[in-house]
């Protein structure tokens, strides 16, 4: 048996589902302008580093980016605008991953700290090769 609704309960749930409705909208200008803001910090590297933003892995915005031959994270992407870091710093940090991904897990962020307190500390910049070694001896001594 369905229970009665009176001109109070039918104007409740009119209210209820106009809400609903709103949400909705609300909720679609949320992701339209959550996808402008990634994407706008996407163009920003892009035209930092003169590299080619392609787009989302899987088209899922906010997570990892394509540009060329390289993918990078959203936090990563922001990380570097937002502390103006040296390309090549982001290029070996890169290739450092691709190189030696098992024995290292180290982040993006943990790698620049680490990188320019060796730079103050030794006073001098050095060759990847160098540093790839005291990662590894910091990562092997932990």
């Amino acid at each position: 048996m369905l229970p009665t609704v009176s001109k109070t309960g039918r104007l409740l749930l009119y209210i209820v589902s106009g809400s609903m409705v709103l949400i909705k909208k609300n909720m679609k200008n949320l992701k339209k302008n959550y996808e402008k803001a990634v994407n706008d910090y996407c163009e920003k590297f892009a035209e930092i580093y003169e590299i080619d933003f392609d787009g989302w892995v899987a088209g899922v915005h906010g997570e990892v980016a394509t540009f060329g031959d390289f993918f990078f994270n959203l936090s990563e992407i922001i990380f570097c605008i937002e502390n103006k870091i040296n390309l090549n710093w982001l290029l070996n940090w890169y290739d450092f991953n691709l190189e030696y991904h098992k024995k290292s897990t180290y982040n993006f962020k943990t790698y620049c700290k680490l990188r320019f307190d060796f730079e103050r500390k030794t006073g001098f910049n050095f060759t990847l090769n160098d540093f790839e070694k005291h990662l590894l001896y910091l990562r092997i001594k932990n």
